[in-house]
């Protein structure tokens, strides 16, 4: 079992608190959100994986609240790409069981691939394969016009995680254009640490899946929750992002229901009831 840093613990107070602010700002955020520009979408979707990762921290533990709010990072994180892909088109989305109409517009706040790639997570995570399927619409345009630019390995990360559910894709070299675009030659040096760590080893779970090879995604499962660990107890220990891991969450997921693994490998960083959709 790995286990998180003891630092990661976090106080009632703070939890109380996280859960307040959601409960107070969420709704507003819906109520509003036909009259302001979509960033309040895309600004919801870290918030709510926050609240998620409280959630499922908290004792006594509420599976059903705690997967409510990886759900609004999902809506969320698809209306916020809709918006992005519908330019000047009537569109609708399903946030928390509410149906918003909305007309798509130019706006590159939080549409950047790192908000991408968390909604995909939370799409694959809670099965939502919908959501998964509006999110792979997006455009690589649009993490290219973001107030924050997609690089080479943004986009070809999320290329692979389209690729996944396309037929036609050739999955052998979008994998090959990810370990291409991370050499620490053309790899921005501020980024090298997450992507090691954090990011690529969750393509070798999905070649792994790809290949139907338990004993290899085991191996790596483990590996990789080793340098999660690494990556997030050092001086990213009070960062919650880091707590449970959505990528790993995510491939365990891909793993169940795509595959007849047996998971071997456990760890507070990834809650065996979420991939095993025990919710």
């Amino acid at each position: 079992m790995i286990k998180r840093h003891a630092s990661d613990l976090i106080s009632d107070t703070a939890t109380e608190y996280t859960f307040r602010m959601h409960e107070k700002i969420f709704p507003v955020m819906l109520e509003h959100l036909g009259e302001k520009t979509s960033h309040n979408m895309g600004s919801q979707v870290s918030k709510s994986i926050q609240t998620f990762t409280y959630s499922a921290l908290k004792e006594p533990l509420d599976k059903e609240k705690t997967m409510e709010y990886l759900g609004h990072a999902r809506d969320c994180g698809v209306g916020n790409f809709m918006y992005a892909t519908y330019i000047g088109q009537e569109f609708s989305v399903v946030i928390d069981n509410k149906e918003i109409n909305l007309v798509g517009g130019h706006n590159p706040a939080f549409k950047h691939a790192a908000v991408w790639i968390k909604s995909f997570y939370a799409a694959l995570i809670t099965r939502a394969s919908n959501a998964r399927a509006q999110l792979c619409l997006t455009p690589n345009s649009v993490f290219q016009n973001a107030n924050i630019t997609a690089n080479d390995f943004d986009l070809a990360l999320i290329n692979v995680y389209k690729g996944l559910f396309d037929s036609s894709a050739k999955m052998g070299e979008l994998l090959s254009a990810t370990l291409d675009a991370s050499d620490p030659e053309k790899l921005e040096v501020a980024r090298q640490d997450y992507i090691y760590d954090v990011t690529s080893p969750v393509l070798v779970l999905i070649h792994a899946i790809l290949t139907k090879n338990e004993e290899e995604f085991n191996t790596k499962l483990q590996q990789a929750l080793e340098s999660h660990k690494k990556f997030w107890a050092g001086k990213h220990k009070d960062e919650s992002e880091g707590w449970i891991s959505l990528p790993l969450l995510a491939a365990c997921s891909l793993a169940v229901d795509n595959t007849d693994f047996n998971i071997i490998p456990k760890s507070e960083y990834i809650p065996e009831w979420i991939y095993r959709k025990e919710f």
